[in-house]
């Protein structure tokens, strides 16, 4: 507080200086009060102002119902009929927090060292906080496992089993993860993808969940990681070696090369398709490298000596890595 006989450079305020000040009415106490949200709210009272009417001024900035509102001070809710005085000695700036009556804050700690604030009705279950949890971190309930004070928390168990009906601030709760990974795919132009699997999962069963999740995944793709192409029967765990919860990898689309011979002019091209490539795709490839459109309007393309199909896959029709198509 900036005493009136006092200069400004007793406070060491130097010529030009920009300087913050803030004005409090004399005799008043200002209450800064965080919210559920973590926003904070300045409320200047008279000492004389009851809890009731504290309530209410709450209520005029927050828009809470102030039969629900509890304001904590210290460890303790601020409650009864007595003045204000009673419960702040010094007319000075005090901070409290604000809580809804039923519910009991918890803060829930990480593995990653990500921390999420909940305020949960006293009479939900913990499936719900990990509902919650699930739409903020993305880990689903089944990989997660939350302990208090050492103890696993069961999902049918309610919020008041663990923590009564909230006397507390808040509760701190630890999300492990157990033998669980996050996995991100940089698919390319595909796009990336998220989901967790258990390290004991094989690279082959990752892979059947990522076309089953991701439609454009579908096609023959390469898992890799650092560089390094996953083996299909190899486990997550063999490229987690030190256990980090996200596993970073790179998805590739499997190719092969095929030749094409234009005897017309008597070239013979390479262009690249998809393993689970089609007719059409060679077509494209094709175009790329200067082919004219007609020459596949006038010509079908053989292999064998059969005539190729448009649409389906050309593995199916036996042309693999290397296979020359001749067009005529």
């Amino acid at each position: 507080e900036l005493e009136d006989s006092r200069t400004f450079a007793d406070y060491n305020v130097l010529k030009r200086s920009s300087l913050d000040m803030l004005l409090r009415v004399i005799g008043m106490i200002r209450i800064t009060i965080q919210d559920m949200t973590g926003s904070t709210i300045s409320i200047d009272c008279e000492p004389t102002d009851t809890l009731q009417k504290v309530r209410g001024k709450v209520q005029c900035r927050t828009g809470l119902p102030m039969e629900q509102v509890e304001v904590l001070y210290g460890d303790k809710a601020l409650d009864g009929d007595g003045p204000l005085s009673e419960f702040v000695k010094a007319r000075i700036d005090v901070s409290a927090q604000l809580r809804l009556k039923g519910y009991i804050k918890i803060f829930v700690e990480t593995e990653t060292t990500q921390g999420f604030v909940y305020h949960m009705l006293a009479s939900a279950t913990v499936a719900d906080l990990k509902g919650r949890l699930d739409r903020e971190s993305g880990v689903p309930p089944k990989y997660q496992k939350l302990t208090h004070c050492g103890v696993e928390m069961l999902d049918e168990r309610g919020i008041d089993y663990y923590f009564g009906h909230g006397g507390s601030d808040h509760y701190a709760v630890f999300l492990s993860h157990g033998d669980v990974v996050k996995v991100e795919v940089d698919g390319g132009a595909s796009g990336r993808a998220i989901l967790y699997a258990e390290n004991s999962e094989t690279v082959a069963t990752l892979k059947d969940r990522l076309e089953l999740e991701k439609e454009r995944y579908k096609d023959s793709r390469s898992l890799y990681h650092d560089g390094e192409e996953m083996k299909d029967d190899k486990l997550l765990r063999d490229y987690n070696a030190s256990r980090e919860f996200i596993l970073q990898l790179t998805m590739k689309l499997r190719t092969m090369k095929v030749k094409i011979q234009d005897r017309a002019a008597g070239k013979v091209y390479t262009v690249v398709v998809p393993e689970t490539g089609t007719l059409w795709d060679v077509k494209g490839a094709a175009r790329k490298l200067g082919f004219s459109a007609s020459i596949f309007s006038d010509n079908k393309a053989w292999f064998g000596g059969v005539a190729l199909s448009e649409t389906d896959r050309l593995a199916n029709q036996g042309v693999v890595d290397g296979s020359t198509l001749i067009w005529k």
